[in-house]
């Protein structure tokens, strides 16, 4: 018997982003390491579908649909500077030593000799905690996507701050895949 098409999906509980590093036509596409997006809290997407009606002896004809691109927002709690790197570009730098360690991420403005940060296309994957099969999952990956707001960044007197960041898709040129979503019989980690 197959598993079911369908499915409540609650919560999220994991999501990674992974550098794409090649998108050949007639190849495979291919990702550096994933990092993981620490206290993932949402992630919304959206699509756009531009609709065409044939209209014609005073009467709908026909309709067709294209679909225009998917965009996403993803709602995190925890700062990270390797997603920055994914999303942004530019640098991160660990230097000192205990008791002094120092993480920077540096964004690069392109003064010479160092070249501007340039956004990154990536790969989302995530995950709902809880589906309809007792220990499955429910996984959901956009597979090539670029930074279209810049992430939020900041601090909050007396509370938490929460950031957030949102994207463009595109589908990849290696296969033309914009999404899958994936259910799982038994669940499966993020790689």
């Amino acid at each position: 018997m197959a598993i079911p098409h369908q499915s409540k999906l609650y919560a999220i509980s994991d999501m990674r982003i992974a550098k794409m590093t090649a998108d050949p036509t007639g190849g495979a596409a291919a990702y550096a390491a994933s990092v993981d997006v620490i206290g993932v809290k949402k992630l919304m997407v959206t699509g756009v579908v531009q609709a065409k009606q044939l209209r014609g002896d005073n009467t709908l004809l026909d309709v067709e649909s294209t679909l225009m691109g998917l965009s996403a927002v993803v709602d995190y709690a925890k700062f990270n500077s390797d997603v920055l790197n994914i999303l942004l570009g530019g640098a991160v730098a660990d230097t000192g030593s205990t008791p002094n360690q120092i993480s920077t991420f540096r964004l690069l403005g392109g003064a010479p000799p160092l070249a501007p940060s340039l956004p990154n296309f990536f790969k989302i994957e995530a995950k709902a905690v809880d589906v309809d099969y007792a220990a499955g999952d429910c996984h959901l990956i956009l597979w090539k996507c670029r930074l279209d707001t810049f992430p939020q960044l900041g601090f909050n007197e007396e509370d938490y701050e929460l950031f957030n960041f949102g994207v463009q898709c595109a589908p990849r040129v290696a296969d033309g895949f914009w999404m899958d979503t994936v259910y799982n019989e038994t669940a499966v980690a993020i790689a």
